[in-house]
């Protein structure tokens, strides 16, 4: 009777996890795609789902994906001068408009986010003084803006 039991539970567990592994993929796996200077997102067998649209895009983390809008090419420069940062969901619709001076993925259901500008301040000669003025903090998947400690973030950040 015991083993009868114990073949009956290791079915169960085989079944379940069997049943499970086709919803723990991701079936789209979208993938930033540049064409020309814009960047829009391509399926893992290069077919075009979300058209190139952005400045910047980055991979998507927890179903968002970080995307820059409103810079400038610099000529030659491996990123966009200027622009702010907003996050899209896997159809490309924008769900958290473009605002942040920076921005990273999100984890654990949070992203850390700037939001302000840079300042030149002053300097002398060809040095230049520059200044950030805003606040940091965090946003959830619904953008609420939520100001943290250095010391959160480092926590946050898995450094910690």
């Amino acid at each position: 009777m015991l083993k009868v039991r114990c073949l009956a539970a290791c079915t169960a567990v085989i079944f379940l996890h069997i049943a499970t592994l086709g919803q723990q993929a991701n079936p789209l796996e979208l993938r930033p795609f540049r064409a020309g200077d814009k960047w829009g997102y391509a399926d893992q067998t290069g077919k075009l789902i979300i058209q190139p649209q952005f400045d910047e895009a980055e991979p998507f983390s927890e179903g968002l994906a970080r995307v820059k809008v409103g810079g400038n090419n610099v000529l030659g420069a491996p990123f966009v001068a200027g622009g702010r940062w907003g996050f899209i969901n896997e159809e490309g619709l924008m769900v958290i408009q473009p605002q942040f001076y920076s921005a990273e993925n999100f984890v654990k259901g949070r992203a850390y986010v700037s939001i302000g500008e840079l300042r030149i301040i002053g300097g002398r000669g060809s040095v230049v003084k520059v200044k950030f003025y805003g606040k940091h903090g965090y946003i959830d998947k619904s953008g609420k803006f939520t100001r943290t400690s250095a010391k959160e973030r480092f926590a946050h950040s898995g450094a910690g």
